[in-house]
């Protein structure tokens, strides 16, 4: 893929004590197609790493723009902290969320970019976001939703109205239109509530329309499995890697009402308190984890 004329990228990462992971993810990265023209430069939140991880960084990735954070920015913080980082530094066409626990497929960016670049053809200016399976089992594990419909590509863009924020482009309109991650949420959510205000302020959402790589489900579901105690369920509930329950009615309150926030608040803690009685909990993904 050859792009029209020269473009610039930053991808945005945020990363805490799994080395390994990030590392393997940042060799797929580099070891993909990027397209001809474009400028990609990673800027990545090292947030407080206790395993080693910010020397293997500059030993094997030295041209990676290394960010120190104190391990208090959770996946949110550090993605905000990357994104302002990147934004100062240049004004890039584009920016590219990437988890560093997603392993991306040779052609993704070259995928991501075509769609945006078709529906751009059509002036829509859209959100673009990736599709994983699962490496072993090959099911579809992470996407956008649409309606609460977990969406697999089709082999083209199909709009969405809640996305992950496993890989996700982001382009400069996008950016200059609604600005960063909220500084409300601390973890999860920051994904789903950023899509809603780019609907909002009249940009789309897409899924893009072939699988971008591999990723397997986040397990901390501890808030709804019955094979934990109701105590730790609780805890589960208010846990900014689980339920997260204050940020998550914070959420729904922002986007849906006071009614709809109590409404969720309740059913939550029915889960906790009687998960057998939600039998496809275990089909939910972090960013629609209700």
């Amino acid at each position: 893929m050859t792009l029209q004329s020269k473009q610039t990228m930053a991808v945005l990462m945020t990363c805490h004590n799994r080395s390994e992971m990030t590392l393997r993810c940042l060799e797929r990265l580099f070891i993909s197609c990027i397209p001809t023209g474009l400028q990609l430069d990673v800027y990545l939140v090292d947030d407080g790493s206790t395993d080693g991880t910010a020397d293997q960084l500059a030993e094997r990735f030295p041209h990676v723009h290394a960010i120190a954070g104190d391990g208090t920015l959770y996946w949110a913080g550090g993605m905000r902290k990357a994104w302002d980082v990147a934004a100062s530094a240049k004004s890039y066409d584009f920016y590219l969320w990437l988890n560093d626990d997603t392993l991306i497929y040779e052609d993704a960016i070259q995928h991501i970019l075509a769609d945006y670049e078709c529906l751009k053809l059509s002036s829509i200016e859209s959100l673009l976001v990736g599709a994983f399976k699962d490496p072993d089992l090959g099911e579809l594990t992470y996407s956008a939703r649409l309606n609460g419909v977990q969406l697999a590509p089709s082999g083209t863009p199909q709009p969405c109205d809640n996305i992950t924020g496993n890989f996700c482009l982001v382009s400069r309109a996008v950016f200059e239109g609604i600005g960063n991650l909220s500084p409300w949420y601390t973890h999860g959510i920051a994904d789903a509530d950023y899509a809603l205000r780019a609907l909002k302020s009249g940009f789309s959402c897409h899924v893009v329309s072939y699988y971008s790589g591999e990723c397997t489900i986040d397990g901390n579901r501890i808030w709804y499995d019955p094979k934990y105690s109701f105590g730790q369920r609780l805890r589960g509930l208010y846990d900014l890697k689980g339920g997260n329950i204050v940020e998550y009615c914070r959420f729904i309150r922002i986007h849906s009402g006071c009614f709809h926030a109590m409404g969720s608040f309740l059913k939550s803690f029915a889960r906790v308190c009687v998960p057998r009685l939600f039998s496809d909990a275990s089909t939910r993904q972090k960013s629609d984890p209700r």
